[in-house]
């Protein structure tokens, strides 16, 4: 995907952050399950992806496997 000025990016540069996350079977490629989007700035949004594949990798998480995401302070 290429970045794009999006809401609220003053032209600066931005893509969609979607939750569900676009990887997961539950993302925005789905017909059958709702999503939220929210534009971040290029190195935030590249800074996530990097993150949550780093996730995947450590905790082997493979096509279809479940995993809960916990929003919060711990």
């Amino acid at each position: 995907m290429s970045a794009a000025a999006g809401p609220g990016a003053a032209g600066g540069r931005v893509l969609p952050h979607e939750y569900p996350f676009g990887s997961t079977f539950e993302g925005p490629a789905s017909p059958d399950y709702d999503y939220s989007i929210k534009y971040l700035d290029l190195s935030q949004n590249r800074s996530a992806g990097g993150s949550l594949a780093v996730f995947y990798a450590r905790e082997r998480i493979l096509h279809r496997d479940g995993f809960l995401v916990r929003i919060g302070t711990f």
